[in-house]
């Protein structure tokens, strides 16, 4: 019986079949592999034309950061004959400013330059937002050697609406109250290198939570090397996939789960 692959509601549409066949949770992984190999190979590209062009718009400021004449960039590189431009009030103040915000982004992007300025490169500031899917988080909960608590940690950020079911070994901790008790979450957890936040439909607690804890925790902790991310689509898609699992899902009541969300 251990063997067997459990079914569960994961749906894709087959060439030579007009009906939709449901996948298993095997079958859920290998097609979840192939997604998230080809949106890496996608971001890789988007991330080098990005880098491309940020390396290009730098060099034009550099250009009229040291240009006397303080003339546009473009007119450094395209010389136009007639009237010199007078040059805007505190260029240069803004020249900086515009350079250091794509410098910042080209950390963003994870330059390869910097590793040859920099024996480990700087942090960016804080902008983007991971999320995991279900089946990530169903496989790091079920992974035999990962620890809840040590290898990573689950916070739910629901309030009222946190009865009816939870993921197994989850820190709730309600969004009403999360900016009084976020700096006690951030030393509990400073030596966890994957805390992952969620509420019902991680559309807006759960991300916010995320970004307060993050930007907490860098301010507390700069050193650190850690990664915060929010469970996609939240505990409700969560609940749908995984409630009959009892290594995932904990005190779930059908009763609350009879309507539609």
């Amino acid at each position: 019986m251990e063997n067997l692959r459990r079914r569960v509601p994961f749906k894709q549409d087959e060439d030579e079949l007009d009906q939709q066949r449901v996948l298993d949770e095997q079958e859920q992984e290998a097609v979840i592999e192939k997604l998230r190999t080809a949106n890496a190979h996608g971001n890789t590209q988007y991330q080098l034309m990005i880098q491309v062009l940020l390396g290009l718009s730098v060099t034009a400021q550099v250009f009229y950061l040291f240009t006397p004449t303080k003339r546009t960039p473009l007119a450094n590189i395209f010389p136009v004959s007639g009237p010199s431009d007078s040059p805007l009030p505190l260029s240069t103040i803004l020249t900086l400013i515009y350079i250091g915000v794509h410098i910042n982004l080209l950390l963003l992007c994870r330059s390869p330059l910097f590793s040859l300025v920099f024996v480990e490169a700087p942090k960016p500031l804080p902008f983007d937002m991971t999320y995991a899917v279900s089946a990530e988080l169903a496989a790091l909960i079920r992974s035999e050697d990962k620890v809840v608590k040590k290898d990573y940690l689950v916070v739910d950020v629901r309030d009222d609406d946190f009865a009816g079911g939870n993921i197994v070994g989850c820190h709730n901790q309600p969004a009403g109250k999360f900016l009084l008790h976020v700096h006690d979450l951030v030393r509990k957890t400073k030596d966890v290198p994957l805390v992952i936040f969620h509420c019902a439909l991680s559309q807006v607690r759960g991300p916010k939570a995320a970004r307060i804890y993050n930007e907490t925790r860098q301010r507390l902790f700069p050193e650190d090397s850690y990664e915060v991310a929010v469970l996609r689509e939240g505990f409700t898609t969560f609940q749908a996939k995984y409630k009959d699992d009892p290594l995932l899902v904990e005190k779930w009541e059908a009763e609350y789960w009879s309507t539609d969300y």
